[in-house]
């Protein structure tokens, strides 16, 4: 997953393991063949009238870094930035900002108002220097190198930005804001895959891996930076590590422990027996003074924070668990702005608190932060038929649609003698007295993912009513209507009617249904 990281304190990032990602990767083709075997003009004729919808997959966040109380910046699924300039208000305003060129974005970093660098699951590192404006810009680039998998970041300042993968390579920065960065990649970690890196200042970056190792950097901005060999500090797989001064390191494992250091920048530093913060698991900790450090995990999303994180037994206080949004999703993340600041992100919601120090600290309920536009359906070309058969285009259009759903219903107008039962004629729609409208055609469409914009082609039969007409008059006008849902995933569902179309069915003649 995603983490993002203070310029002070970098949390770790808990990607999806490989496997996981090459599962989704099954997933999506899978539902990609559906979808174009769909799109071939498969539609179900049950009888009864459906609206469609247009449903969006739970966009996860990743991570969110707070470089002050003025700017957070969280990262989702999307590949969206979601910002607020505001995280400190009772209700925070949050929106998104495309990040064009990232793909899966795992892990953000945030040096100040003027530098924010995310970077995704394929080496691109995607960066703006204006992520508190209003319409913030990106670039986006690969870093070279063997990035991919990249697990966390961290920009402890404008001149310094260090990135670590999976496959236990880093990349690091010195020029960040240019039009083009320059990285260097090199290989840190080939006996375990690295979970995370905090970057105190240009003077002293700590990675953690999946072994339990700590590997330090006192001079992270040289040209070739020196590494130490992963250090054994933990029995458990760490998962995130934040730095906030050169006297103080915290890292957390997968089992809910700490693990701290007074010394990291000497040449063997010291370092804690593991400590249970009464957490089952951690997934990320954010210190942003020697004086607090907030720490969260587990399914029902916890914090557990310390004013003490300096002492021989620091005390550990346990929030209360909160229950995100939907059941699947990254592990959370955290970012601590300061000591009156902290942010949680966690499947597509966020909470806050603006006291973390006190004795009990006060966390805002899980809110959705994730903007999300939603998606729209139109008509594309003409409605044609041949014989008894209508076919219809549909454009399907959203940030990631995973499925394009609606109905299309197909009706006449019977003109009726003055008897009121015998049927001379037919129409599109009524025009005077003695006119009764019939159904005479309807389907339902499911079209499978639809990725951020697709086109499907359907068709619908007249049903028995319909080809007893056109049998009887050889033309018959009628109406095509088509509607569907546009319905993002936290906004309550408004059918829309996609388009209201004449179309006239003409019965083939004997030659044509002979050949």
């Amino acid at each position: 997953m995603s983490r993002h990281s203070l310029p002070t304190s970098s949390t770790a990032a808990l990607g999806r393991e490989p496997w996981a990602r090459e599962g989704w990767r099954r997933l999506r083709l899978g539902a990609v063949v559906l979808a174009a075997v769909l799109a071939a003009g498969a539609l179900s004729s049950r009888p009864a009238h459906a609206t469609g919808e247009l449903t969006y997959p739970f966009p996860t966040l990743y991570g969110v870094s707070c470089p002050s109380t003025s700017l957070c910046v969280a990262v989702d699924k999307l590949s969206h930035a979601d910002i607020s300039t505001d995280p400190t208000a009772v209700t925070p305003t949050w929106t998104g900002s495309a990040i064009v060129g990232l793909l899966d974005p795992t892990a953000v970093s945030c040096a100040s108002t003027a530098l924010c660098v995310a970077v995704d699951s394929t080496g691109r590192a995607g960066i703006s220097t204006n992520p508190a404006s209003e319409n913030p810009t990106w670039s986006v680039a690969q870093m070279g190198g063997d990035m991919s998998f990249t697990r966390g970041v961290s920009c402890p300042s404008m001149s310094l930005c260090v990135v670590v993968a999976y496959n236990g390579n880093v990349a690091v920065t010195t020029n960040p804001t240019a039009g083009s960065p320059t990285w260097r990649v090199a290989p840190l970690d080939d006996q375990a895959h690295l979970d995370g890196v905090s970057c105190v200042s240009t003077s002293l970056c700590v990675a953690v891996d999946s072994r339990g190792d700590a590997l330090i950097s006192t001079n992270p901005t040289a040209d070739s930076p020196a590494w130490s060999a992963p250090a054994s500090i933990d029995s458990t797989e760490l998962t995130g590590i934040s730095c906030p001064a050169t006297s103080l390191c915290v890292a957390t494992d997968a089992a809910g422990r700490t693990v701290r250091s007074a010394n990291p920048a000497a040449a063997i530093p010291a370092w804690t027996p593991p400590t249970p913060t009464g957490s089952a698991s951690l997934s990320d900790i954010s210190c942003p003074a020697a004086t607090l450090c907030v720490g969260v995990g587990g399914q029902d999303v916890t914090p557990v924070s310390s004013t003490d994180p300096t002492e021989a037994a620091p005390a550990w206080r346990i929030g209360p668990g909160f229950r995100f949004g939907h059941a699947e999703g990254a592990p959370p993340a955290v970012s601590c702005a300061s000591t009156s600041l902290c942010v949680v992100v966690n499947r597509q919601e966020a909470i806050t608190s603006t006291n973390p120090l006190a004795a009990d600290p006060t966390w805002s309920a899980p809110t959705p932060i994730v903007e999300l536009r939603a998606g729209t359906a139109s008509l594309r070309g003409s409605p044609a038929t041949v014989g008894p058969t209508l076919t219809f285009g549909l454009n399907c259009v959203g940030e990631w649609i995973e499925e394009c759903r609606g109905a299309a219903t197909i009706t006449a107008t019977e003109r009726l003698a003055r008897n009121g039962r015998t049927v001379t004629g037919v129409t599109a729609a009524a025009k005077r007295a003695r006119h009764r409208a019939v159904v005479i055609g309807r389907a339902t469409f499911a079209t499978g993912l639809a990725g951020n914009g697709k086109r499907y082609t359907f068709k619908v039969a007249l049903n028995s009513t319909g080809r007893h007409l056109l049998a009887k008059f050889k033309r018959l006008p009628a109406t095509l209507s088509v509607t569907a849902v546009a319905r993002e995933f936290r906004v309550p569902a408004k059918t829309i009617r996609v388009a209201t179309s004449v179309v006239t069915f003409r019965a083939r003649s004997a030659r044509a249904r002979r050949i």
